[in-house]
């Protein structure tokens, strides 16, 4: 045996609360987040109020602002009514205007040096409100060690005189209801347990906080379950709620977001007892004694600090300042460098450079951070050769491309922006080209491991339009966006390459001296960044959030229906692992590109997840755990377990010498997962070979203990298994004998244990077990699949009311397709089946009129057949159509079924029932077997939608397959070797878009 452990995601209680509180909010704080009602919280995310203020300039005039500075005035002193300046050597305004376009230029530097100083900040006293919000943008320094307090808002008895403060002190003293109240946020170290700073906390006094183990009152803790570092050396959107209660009761609130991402959320805190006590004092400070901390200067840095009384949110990105940080970044006004070093164009040929742009065009040039001018191109190009002392020769480990371009033909077909020389010594390459007869827009990335090429058809975003096209690479992958949609992405291997000594290009490409041009269009701009901008940087380039959302509504069209889904342009659903937890349900699924040929084959997918209440209405979430690492070929299947409020992903990381280990991701919410350390935290070890994926955690009821189970194949005999581990605590994983052992032909993969209305099953390569015990033995049924074999992958979750979902992909185009449903079916005898989900069916129209060969135009039809090859045929039918009906076999019959789309020539897709074989199968795919019952009268449901032909069973069984674009638009019904009757036919055709 062996024991393993894994870093996993936990809290602890600060240090004034040594005992674990589990009380509620209102007497004591929440330090194991067991009461951050934040997932299922209505407070508003992402954007607020200063997203349409670049770098915040204006958010003042805002009548809900009751203060803002963004420190551009020169003087702190002139809007903050106290400062905390130790001899004047800790508080400083410095320009650290190039590190983030939502910033001004100023910033408020506060220096602490141990043996020196403590620290320093200011202070606003301001006029309350019974709601206020707080946000304010902080840097900590790549060095800066633990902090001991942070930004705090007090409640002082008034504003003037000694009143106001009455909120300050008190260090270790519970306060009076109508004296004073204080909740700050702040990093928290877990004495110097976490990485430095910490992770976000509040740490709040109040009339009715809890006592220390040492009978004095420090500040409570409030803090989620689980949440990420806080990350040195970059800017931070930190912003925290406070409501006041009604004096006495407990129905006040706090809450904070970490950039635009609500961490944390607590109800029912009575704050004060006097309505005469608001909370009216806002220090911004960086405050260090900790004997945690041993870095001698710890720097902290602020900027755009709000006051409001509704959400504010990050601030808005100004598009010119992004331009303004580029290594070149070129307005064509005329044929300078607006960016660092003036790396000059040259004209080459047919191009006119500062044309005036019209009214509307140079409005949203100015939005992007244009200057109203733009480059005619007639076939020529402009050069840049190797830029200013050689800058456009990158040499870093990340990139970015921006083209604002126009083609009113609409033909394209031409390069754009590149610096090439060929495919295998190319840097940067923007171009459009013809693919497979479609014309597409892409770009190429050249690094150590090769050319990585990432595209999207022209049609798909509209030929003749104004553009935004950016690419960026983040050492991980690189990205393709168009007017700030992202459209694909790929995975570079290695550092960009260097000594490519072809010039930077627009509207052109060169090798060994022969250059290639032809567009024939408009370029408003083109920039270079030897970094990857943010997601707020690429929209705010793309014209802002609403004209972000109007493009991706154009570009991807309305939302789609889950089932039968399929992402946009390249990509596919892959394995499946959904989960219900509190009301939710949350489909997580592999994001493939290419059909498992990303990244050199490796499969380079990530976790991708939407989420419903009611499986009916369905929302996107960002990707869950995605590549972050060059080193991760794939993020591979695996499942979610929630324990104590936290959402574990376990998960396999595929390296690529196509090694496989285990890695664990955690969550608060279940949306945004973070990576723990150590990771991947379990290797095979020498029982297993290198297959070793698809985690999989169960708990037993009766022991406590959980259960991992992880496909692999013994090395001695090269049986397929799944290895078993167990553990008490998440952390430490025991080794077992493996858990279930099948005869060769490779791992048991993408495994599953659940138990359901007194008995266990145990699925895997898209079968399963059953036992009345929970860890087996385990007996194959007769029929061991929930449907056929394009029903790839199927796992469950449990859902509302005892019902069971079962989600897969349908394989059809090689790995990877599109979602698909089902409902489990528990049957007498323990077996499972599947039928249609209701509330997933495909909107449809009403029923159509029906006349047929056999049965006229009455109602209800009646189709009697006796003779293979004479059937009975509904003609003109919907391309798209929901049919349901019943048929009555008669005694004997052979063969029975329905024709779909049946044409004069007998061309249709087939759908045959079996009675004698218990069988029913679509021609062109494998059948399913043991159906009983088809030998007496059954309902049939059956969805013909594009190319996928779908059937439930008498509500028990249900078959997917595909069915090809026929010309035919007959309904055909059929019997063989007897008779059977079908009646009560409605067909109704499916309205909305086909399937991707």
């Amino acid at each position: 045996m062996r024991t393993l452990r894994v870093r996993c995601v936990v809290t602890v209680s600060s240090c004034v609360l040594a005992a674990a509180c589990v009380r509620a909010a209102a007497e004591g704080g929440d330090p194991k987040g067991a009461h951050n009602v934040a997932p299922a919280s209505t407070l508003p995310r992402g954007d607020g109020c200063a997203a349409r203020f670049a770098a915040d300039r204006g958010i003042a005039a805002l009548p809900s602002v009751i203060f803002a500075d963004d420190f551009e005035g020169g003087d702190y002193g002139t809007k903050w009514d106290s400062a905390r300046d130790d001899a004047g050597a800790v508080l400083a305004l410095v320009d650290l205007s190039a590190e983030d376009a939502r910033l001004g230029r100023k910033t408020l530097r506060v220096t602490a040096t141990l043996g020196k100083n403590t620290g320093g900040g200011v202070t606003k006293w301001f006029a309350s409100a019974d709601t206020l919000f707080f946000r304010f943008y902080v840097k900590f320094d790549p060095g800066c060690d633990y902090v001991h307090h942070f930004c705090t808002l007090r409640a002082n008895k008034g504003l003037a005189g000694g009143d106001r403060w009455s909120g300050f002190g008190g260090a270790g003293l519970k306060p009076a209801g109508d004296e004073r109240f204080s909740t700050a946020l702040e990093p928290w170290g877990d004495w110097g347990r976490l990485p430095p700073p910490g992770r976000w906390n509040f740490y709040s006094y109040w009339h009715e906080m809890a006592k220390s183990p040492d009978g004095k009152f420090w500040g409570n803790a409030f803090r989620p379950a689980a949440q990420p570092d806080i990350r040195r050396g970059a800017w931070i959107c930190a912003e925290f709620m406070l409501v006041h209660n009604t004096p006495g009761k407990p129905d006040g609130e706090q809450a904070f977001w970490i950039d635009g991402e609500l961490r944390g959320h607590w109800r029912g805190i009575n704050w004060r007892t006097s309505p005469a006590l608001w909370a009216n004092a806002f220090t911004l400070e960086s405050y260090v004694t900790d004997s945690w901390t041993k870095n001698p200067v710890n720097v902290v840095c602020f900027d755009n600090v709000v006051i409001a009384k509704e959400y504010i949110g990050p601030a808005g990105n100004d598009p010119r300042r992004i331009l303004d940080g580029a290594v070149a970044a070129w307005h064509l006004a005329d044929l300078s460098d607006g960016a660092g070093a003036d790396s000059a164009l040259a004209a080459e040929g047919a191009v006119d450079v500062g044309v005036p742009l019209g009214e509307a065009e140079r409005a949203e040039s100015l939005r992007r951070g244009g200057d109203g001018r733009a480059a005619r191109f007639s076939g020529g190009r402009l050069s840049a050769g190797q830029g200013a002392a050689g800058e456009l020769n990158l040499a870093s480990d990340a990139l970015t491309v921006c083209l604002r371009l126009r083609d009113p033909s609409g033909r394209f077909d031409c390069p754009l922006f590149s610096k090439y020389g060929g495919h295998e010594r190319l840097v940067y390459n923007f171009f459009s080209t013809r693919i497979d007869g479609d014309t597409v827009l892409g770009f190429e990335l050249g690094t150590e491991g090769g050319m990585t090429q990432v595209t999207a058809p022209l049609s798909m975003i509209g030929p003749s339009l104004w553009h935004d096209l950016i690419a960026r690479y983040d050492g991980a992958k690189v990205q393709l966006f168009a007017d700030g949609v992202w459209l694909d992405e790929g995975f570079p291997i290695g550092r960009l390459r260097q000594g490519n000594r072809e010039p930077c290009l627009i509207g052109g490409q060169s090798r060994d001296g022969a250059v290639e041009s032809g567009f024939g269009g408009l370029v408003d701009h083109a920039a270079l960044w030897d970094r990857a901008l943010t997601d707020a940087e690429v929209e705010a380039l793309s014209g802002g959030g609403a004209a972000v959302s109007a493009a991706r509504a154009r570009i991807l069209g309305a939302p789609r229906p889950l089932q039968y889904f399929r992402p946009h342009n390249k990509f596919n659903v892959g394995d499946t692992f959904p989960l219900y937890h509190d009301g939710v349900f949350r489909f997580y699924y592999l994001l493939d590109r290419g059909h498992h040929s990303a990244k050199n084959g490796l499969g380079a997918h990530q976790w991708a997840q939407a989420v419903s209440a009611d499986l009916v209405r369905w929302e996107h979430q960002p990707l869950a755990i995605p590549i972050t690492d060059k080193r991760e070929a794939s993020i591979c299947t695996g499942s979610v377990f929630v324990n104590d409020g936290v959402f574990h992903g376990f998960y396999a990381t595929r390296a690529a010498d196509r090694s496989e280990a285990l890695s664990l991701a955690t969550s608060p919410d279940g949306v945004r997962f973070t990576k723990t350390l150590p990771n991947p935290f379990l290797s095979p070890g020498p029982r297993y070979t290198r297959d070793f994926r698809d985690p999989h955690v169960f708990r037993d009821g009766r022991t406590g203990l959980f259960h991992l189970l992880v496909s692999s194949v013994l090395r001695d005999g090269g049986r397929g298994c799944l290895a078993h581990f167990t553990s008490r605590d998440l952390q430490a994983w025991k080794e077992e004998e493996p858990f279930h052992v099948e005869g060769p032909g490779g791992a048991l993969e993408c495994s599953e244990h659940f138990g359901w209305r007194g008995w266990y099953y145990l699925l895997f390569n898209g079968s399963y077990r059953m036992s009345r015990a929970p860890l087996g033995p385990w007996e194959k049924p007769p029929f061991d699949r929930f449907d056929g074999p394009l029903f790839a992958v199927p796992k469950t979750a449990a859902y509302k009311d005892d019902r069971r979902i079962v989600t897969a992909w349908l394989a059809d185009r090689g790995w990877g397709g599109r979602a698909v449903f089902r409902e489990v079916v528990q049957n007498a005898d323990g077996t499972l089946g599947t039928r249609f989900l209701p509330e997933m069916a495909p909107a449809a129209g009403e029923p159509v009129s029906l006349s047929s060969s056999a049965g006229g135009d009455a109602a209800p039809i009646a189709l009697r057949t006796a003779r293979a090859g004479a059937p009975a045929v509904i003609d003109e039918m919907p391309r798209n159509l929901l049919v349901t009906l019943r048929a009555a076999p008669g005694a004997g019959v052979a063969a029975y079924g329905l024709r779909f789309r049946l044409a004069s020539d007998g061309s249709c897709r087939e759908l045959r029932f079996l009675p004698a074989t218990h069988e029913v199968r679509v021609a062109g795919s494998p059948a399913i077997g043991a159906v009983d019952g088809l030998d007496r009268p059954l309902r049939i449901e059956a969805v013909l939608w594009g190319d996928i032909l779908d059937v439930c069973i008498d509500g028990r069984r249900t078959l997917i397959g595909i069915a090809p674009d026929l010309p035919g638009r007959g309904l055909g019904f059929f019997a063989e070797g007897g008779e059977v009757s079908f009646e009560d036919i409605a067909v109704r055709p499916i309205t909305g878009p086909e399937p991707r």
